[in-house]
């Protein structure tokens, strides 16, 4: 709840950089954005993921070794040849792990989304809460299910990321 209403104060209809932005003649809500909408969320998301993917990526990045670099040198690679043969493929499972994670816990969100939308946004957190929010015509076996698939969904994922993970380790601990 916090950094939805920090982002309310900041970029809602009457936030302190959309009055900015009005005041230079940049209007974003003319412009067809709405924090309240996918593509608000979507923003909203990409603020806490991004430094998350980050400090995810950031001990694969230190794990690549300058010998490396010097002996596809040695070997006439050219630096778009290392990242593709040596630095792609040692980074993609740390990577595609990472990806997995930040999915993971944006699947899971809850607060952020709902504050932000009303519920008015079909995401599988949000529907589980109003079908188990005590309304009586509402049918709390279906959000039930719901709740077992998203733990399946997560359960997949996370087994993923733990394969993935084990993997870039290998070059971490220099295999």
């Amino acid at each position: 709840m916090p950094l939805a209403f920090a982002f309310i104060s900041t970029l809602g209809t009457v936030g302190l950089v959309t009055r900015w932005l009005d005041s230079i003649g940049l209007n974003l809500y003319d412009r067809g954005f709405s924090l309240f909408s996918f593509t608000g969320l979507c923003v909203v998301y990409l603020y806490f993921q991004i430094p998350l993917m980050v400090l995810v990526i950031a001990p694969a990045i230190d794990g690549l070794r300058a010998e490396w670099r010097e002996a596809a040198a040695n070997l006439g690679a050219s630096s778009l040849e290392y990242w593709r043969r040596v630095g792609g493929p040692i980074l993609l499972p740390s990577i595609l792990g990472g990806m997995i994670l930040l999915f993971g816990g944006s699947f899971a969100a809850y607060a952020t989304a709902y504050a932000l939308t009303s519920g008015h946004i079909t995401f599988v957190p949000l529907q589980i809460g109003e079908l188990i929010g005590g309304n009586v015509l509402s049918d709390p076996h279906q959000g039930y299910a719901l709740a077992l698939g998203m733990i399946v969904v997560i359960a997949i994922a996370m087994t993923i990321y733990f394969l993935l993970d084990r993997r870039a380790s290998r070059w971490r601990r220099g295999a």
